[in-house]
């Protein structure tokens, strides 16, 4: 490790190697473009470079001496964060769906229960960054992101609504695999404003069928998890499909998919639109309520993951721009780290404001695709 010299960072520049602080901690990765002078000061003062060859022997040191109890040990490179474990996750998924597309997938009940399992401790031990995990590293359609996001939040409904564990398990397996089939279609989907034509309606209608038939053919037989991946798009009015069930013969578990589903879409951009923020997403889910959905499980998804939910971007009365850092008791006032300060510059300390208090009151929720840039190595925020 060495400190940073001045022939190493030029404002209006790419950096040539990522920096790191005294701590090892990665403060901003190669490639970052110095915006102002003041920037490049603070990197000069605080900023070291390691090269690839100790930044590996470092890595393998750490690996080699954690304790078998999984405790950590002082050294130069973290290990892995609550955040990139959850993005090995997603990666794991994604190399499943298109095995379980092609009727590849062994012991696909045993695969996915892994993956639940793992996806529960993570999220139990820091819900908030569970919830930031998928927003602050999905760029682009990601296929797996989704599904990944949708369990998150249907975890942290079931224990807000106190299922129990057997349920708990077949909702998370389902909201990984309710939209198998439509993958294929993903990106026509993406791309397609207006009505559908009759041929893809006539798949996308078709979808619910065709991912619990291939989730049985691949020796899924737990019921609840088949009936919530067939009926995720029936609605409470009768307006869904396949079945054009009604109310009480939805089940909660189905509900909640339908619920996470319906927010999940509204928050990831289109080809044709941009993403829409939580907040409005949460406010149009509460006008449909009682219609399109369960009304009593909307206002407890609301207070489960916040107005505001983790990842997210803010403005502040401060003129300050933050990510969303922790949810509190109050469903509009969360915890924020800065990112921005005031003049729009770049913070590298990221002080935490309560936006309980009236200066850091938050006054607009901000689109992550504005500020794509800023999300770099976000996830280190939450260790």
């Amino acid at each position: 490790m060495k400190a940073l010299r001045n022939q190493d960072v030029a404002v209006g520049q790419a950096l040539a190697m990522g920096v790191y602080d005294q701590k090892g901690v990665l403060l901003l990765e190669r490639g970052h473009v110095v915006s102002s002078e003041s920037q490049r000061q603070q990197l000069l003062e605080r900023g070291f470079a390691i090269d690839e060859a100790q930044l590996n022997r470092l890595r393998a040191a750490l690996e080699a001496t954690q304790r078998v109890d999984g405790s950590q040990v002082t050294s130069t490179v973290r290990s892995a964060s609550i955040i990139e474990r959850l993005q090995q996750l997603r990666d794991r998924l994604r190399d499943l769906q298109p095995q379980i597309l092609h009727r590849r997938a062994q012991h696909l009940p045993t695969q996915l229960t892994e993956v639940v399992q793992r996806l529960r401790e993570l999220t139990q031990v820091d819900p908030d960054a569970a919830l930031a995990a998928i927003p602050l590293a999905e760029e682009g359609l990601c296929s797996a992101g989704r599904p990944l996001h949708a369990a998150v939040l249907c975890q942290l409904m079931a224990e807000a609504a106190k299922l129990d564990d057997r349920t708990t398990q077949s909702l998370m397996s389902a909201a990984l695999t309710h939209d198998i089939a439509l993958l294929p279609l993903a990106q026509t989907l993406h791309n397609h404003q207006g009505a559908l034509p009759d041929s893809l309606r006539t798949q996308v209608d078709a979808h619910p069928e065709r991912s619990a038939t291939l989730l049985r053919e691949q020796g899924v037989d737990d019921p609840l998890w088949l009936d919530i991946v067939l009926h995720h798009h029936e609605r409470l009015d009768g307006s869904g499909y396949p079945h054009a069930l009604r109310a009480d013969a939805i089940h909660t578990a189905c509900r909640i998919v339908t619920l996470v589903d319906t927010f999940c879409a509204m928050i990831r951009p289109r080809g044709y639109r941009q993403a829409v923020v939580a907040k409005q997403a949460l406010k149009d889910l509460f006008l449909q309520r009682g219609v399109q959905v369960d009304g009593d499980l909307t206002a407890l998804f609301i207070r489960a993951i916040g107005m505001y939910p983790p990842g997210g971007l803010v403005r502040l009365a401060s003129n300050e721009v933050g990510v969303v850092f922790r949810r509190t008791d109050s469903a509009a006032q969360p915890l924020v780290r800065r990112l921005l300060g005031p003049d729009g510059k770049v913070c590298l300390e990221r002080q935490r404001r309560d936006t309980s208090q009236a200066q850091h009151a938050v006054t607009d929720a901000l689109s992550t695709e504005q500020y794509r840039a800023l999300l770099k190595s976000l996830h280190r925020l939450w260790g």
